[in-house]
Formats: structure tokens, sequence, C-alpha cells
């Protein structure tokens, strides 16, 4: 199930609100714990093209990531996806580009479903879990239970390009693993683009558990950023107890 997630600008954005815990998003606690350097390099990216059309750029790729999302969406929920509407004619590229992707889902199992972690305190939604053909050429091997984060880009990704996606989907990842321990045996970062076939970035467990430590260091500067927020002291808490268990 999706939760709609609630701003609260005072603790720098999303949160979801779970039983007694408002917690923050994911995406909130990355956007607010961002790299100065990275922080820097979009600033002087904005002053060199001008604020104005970075805006429009920023603008046009979100749009075309949402409308990405819903089609997808739609697609996985068995809604056949053949006529496009204007709007949609303009990331036929990038559908294009995921289609052999999707076409390697065998079952779904969650499709936009809000994921939390009780005792590290954050929240998000996914985009999907399903049963997905590896393509590996092992049969024993070539379904298995995945984490999927679609992405879209103008061109296609190296992986040392994917700035924070890794660790969203480690974030997403480890609060699966709450519920439902041992399940998703990796994770796709997939990066559809309009020149050819959506990039499969695969992570395996060693990758995701690389990735959960740069998260939980930058959850806890997050809970540095905002020692006011409800639920502070208690994430806090739980990133030095969990750091002491490695």
């Amino acid at each position: 199930m999706k939760l709609e997630p609630i701003d609260f600008e005072e603790y720098g954005g999303r949160h979801y609100s779970i039983g007694e815990q408002l917690l923050p998003s994911v995406t909130t606690v990355l956007a607010a714990t961002r790299p100065a350097a990275d922080t820097e390099a979009l600033r002087q990216w904005a002053e060199q093209i001008g604020a104005e059309q970075a805006e429009a750029i920023r603008s046009a790729a979100e749009e075309r990531g949402t409308r990405l999302h819903t089609l997808i969406e739609r697609r996985l929920s068995g809604q056949v996806v053949e006529q496009l509407d204007a709007e949609q004619v303009a990331v036929l590229p990038w559908w294009s580009s995921v289609l052999p992707v999707l076409s390697r889902i065998q079952s779904v199992h969650f499709l936009e479903h809000t994921v939390h972690h009780p005792h590290f305190c954050y929240a998000g939604s996914l985009d999907l879990v399903a049963s997905v053909g590896t393509g590996d050429g092992h049969p024993e091997e070539d379904e298995r239970l995945v984490l999927i984060d679609w992405k879209s880009s103008g061109k296609a990704k190296q992986r040392a390009w994917l700035g924070d996606y890794p660790l969203q989907l480690a974030a997403y990842w480890h609060a699966l693993q709450v519920n439902q321990p041992n399940s998703c045996t990796e994770g796709w970062i997939v990066v559809a683009h309009p020149l050819g076939t959506a990039q499969v970035h695969r992570f395996y467990r060693a990758d995701l558990e690389r990735a959960w430590f740069e998260w939980l260091a930058r959850l806890e500067h997050f809970w540095s950023l905002f020692p006011q927020h409800p639920l502070s002291a208690q994430g806090r808490q739980a990133i030095r107890e969990g750091k002491s268990r490695f």
C-alpha cells in the first residue's frame, strides 16, 4: 500500500505518518544532506546556463519521470498500454527504452509501496518488488525476487554517475528486510534513456550493505540537522547501536 507523504518544512520536507511516528522520507534525508560539492556543482551549472533555463530543465525532467512512472505502473497493474496521449508521446523514447526490462518481469509483489524502518526511523515509497527473469543463462537461477527503482535520464549513465541512487535503493531494501528478511536477493536501478535499451545496474547483497552504511551516515547527519525532530534522539541512538554491532 502506498501512503501519501506530508510536508513538514520545519523538519526538512516530506514525512510519512505511520502509527505514532512521523518518519522522514528517504528522498528528504538525501536532499537535506547532499554533499557540499554536489550542491556547489548544481549551483555552478545553474549559473552557467541561467536560473530560468536550469529550472526549465529540472521541471521537464521531473515531468518526464512522472509520466514514465505512470506508464510503467499502468503496465504492471495489468492495463493495456497501446495508445499514448499527447503528453505521454513526449516520453515515448524512454518508454520504448524500458519495455525490454518490463518484459522480464514474471510477477509483481509490491508496486508503488510504502515501506518504513521503525528502528532507524525513516520511510519511503519503493517503485517495485517483482519476480524477474535475470537473463543470466542459468535456468535454476533465472528468476528471483528483485527490488527495482526506475530512473530516467537524457543519456546512459555509468555506474559511477548514479549519485545517491544506490543509497536510496539500500534504504528501501533494508526496510523490506524488517518484515521480509532475505526476500529480495538483489536490487536494480533501471535507467531509461532515449538512445536505446534501458540500463540495468544490478546491486547484490554485498553492494547493498556497503550502500547501507553510507545511507546510515547520511541519516545520522540528517538527525543532527534537525535536533528538534521528535524522533531525532531515537534515530541517532539506533544508528550508534547499529554501528557498534559491526
